[in-house]
């Protein structure tokens, strides 16, 4: 995977030791931080690329802090992506670490 730019020593020794605490490999750790979380069940999406026809997906309009959006211009550039992927990345990230959540409330709410 090809970065946009190159990290100093200082963020190289944080993404090591950030890998190693997680017990994944530099590249699995950088990929997975770049790509988001794979999941085992089928996402809700799929990509529109290759199928000669353009998928459309719901917009929504956002306003962001300038000191956020200038860190998701950076990182996205550092990752590769676009903003839009990039916080798309991070909501499926969210997605599937508060699944346990999710599925329990749905559950309240159909014996509602």
């Amino acid at each position: 995977m090809i970065l946009n730019t190159a990290f100093t020593p200082e963020e190289l020794k944080t993404i090591a030791e950030a890998a190693i605490s997680k017990g994944m490999t530099v590249e699995e750790y950088v990929k997975a931080m770049m790509i988001g979380v794979s999941i085992d069940e089928e996402e809700d999406h799929e990509d529109a690329k290759g199928k000669g026809k353009k998928q459309k997906f719901p917009r929504i309009n956002m306003a962001f802090y300038n000191d956020n959006h200038k860190y998701l211009a950076h990182i996205s550039r550092i990752c590769g992506v676009s903003i839009t992927q990039y916080v798309n990345d991070l909501v499926s990230q969210d997605r599937l670490k508060n699944r346990e959540i999710i599925e329990k409330a749905r559950e309240v709410m159909r014996m509602l």
